[in-house]
């Protein structure tokens, strides 16, 4: 299994914004990444640390880091645009924002 982990430190209350970027709305199908082979789940973690601000963990699970990588080259045009958007864009609300990925190499 392999694991992917986007980690945010946001102003107080802004959380909901990072959150929308990973959450399909109601009326909306599955998104290219849940359609993808090897996509196994997502989850979402906000956390207060202070009056300012709000730490998000969003976990990505796949099944193996090839079908995680056949995924970051298959992209469509509009998601790869839109990541790129994300990553030139200065959000006045993210103070701190970092990745990684991990390999699960056992259970408990």
């Amino acid at each position: 299994m392999f694991v992917q982990m986007k980690y945010f430190i946001v102003l107080a209350g802004s959380s909901y914004k990072v959150i929308e970027r990973f959450v399909r709305k109601q009326n909306e199908g599955p998104s290219s990444m849940e359609q993808q082979q090897g996509f196994l789940s997502r989850e979402l973690y906000v956390k207060k640390v202070d009056v300012n601000k709000e730490e998000v963990v969003v976990l990505i699970y796949w099944a193996s880091e090839a079908q995680w990588q056949n995924y970051n080259d298959c992209l469509p045009v509009n998601d790869r645009l839109q990541v790129e958007q994300a990553e030139l864009e200065k959000l006045d609300y993210i103070f701190e924002c970092s990745y990684t990925n991990y390999r699960v190499k056992g259970g408990v």
